[in-house]
């Protein structure tokens, strides 16, 4: 896997940033100024995604993808995870276990798709709705799920501004592979991880259930959640500043041996 970097180096606390399905690490981009005044900055395109190319011939699974992209991580870095980017943070999280400091994701689902004892997610049915859809019209179905990521949220004409920009530029290798991705249960994972973790839910998401910020940290005491209020799917463009502080409140706990 041929797996794409972006950097903004310095002398602060290291910070990885995974971008969510459909999108790139340039999704990050409107975000960056309000991140780089207190972190060393990692942007992965994840692989299959943006330049990151992975071609039909290597195998494409959780595994693999977590193994390529663990080999780009900083020491001490803290995980960030937006959407799928999230569900992959957190089992990156797992197998980095004693390297990283902590996790941080946005608008993630531990379990994207339905389960008997997960009613707070996709359907099924939906969800394999959608996938023969992309299957058929990929084109069209990302750009409407582009619409449904900033229905009813904050600044949605110019999220989606940047949601169309990011995918100008992308050369994805692994669309519907990835997409597969969401299909994984990580409660478990999460639940086990030595590490503490901050999960941020947006009040007007479309896509994740704001009720996560409540049912999350019941599973442990490494645990927590905020939740931002009248914020989308891409709440880190609409409320940068708002979330960067919190962010940087977390770190610091982390630094202080208060998590």
């Amino acid at each position: 896997m041929n797996i794409h970097l972006k950097e903004i180096k310095s002398s602060k606390p290291n910070l990885v940033l995974l971008h969510g399905w459909g999108t790139s690490s340039d999704i990050w981009q409107p975000w960056l100024p309000f991140l780089a005044e207190n972190y060393s900055i990692t942007c992965i395109d994840l692989p299959g995604l943006g330049l990151s190319a992975v071609s039909m011939h290597e195998t494409y699974s959780l595994q693999s993808v977590v193994a390529a992209l663990a080999e780009q991580v900083p020491k001490e870095s803290v995980l960030l995870g937006w959407s799928l980017g999230g569900m992959l943070a957190i089992a990156l999280a797992e197998k980095l276990q004693g390297q990283i400091k902590g996790l941080v994701t946005l608008a993630c689902n531990p379990c994207f798709v339905q389960r008997d004892d997960w009613p707070d997610g996709m359907s099924e049915a939906e969800f394999a709705a959608f996938e023969a859809k992309l299957a058929q019209q990929p084109e069209k179905t990302l750009l409407g799920f582009f619409m449904l990521q900033v229905k009813n949220g904050s600044l949605p004409k110019v999220i989606l501004k940047q949601l169309r920009a990011v995918h100008s530029n992308a050369q994805h290798t692994q669309l519907n592979a990835s997409l597969h991705l969401l299909r994984h249960d990580l409660r478990e994972t999460l639940q086990h991880l030595s590490v503490p973790s901050l999960h941020f839910y947006a009040e007007m998401d479309q896509l994740v259930p704001r009720q996560l910020q409540h049912i999350l940290p019941a599973m442990s005491e490494k645990i927590s959640s905020m939740g931002v209020p009248a914020a989308g799917h891409l709440a880190f463009i609409s409320d940068p500043q708002w979330l960067a502080d919190e962010l940087v409140k977390f770190t610091r706990r982390i630094d202080a041996g208060s998590c």
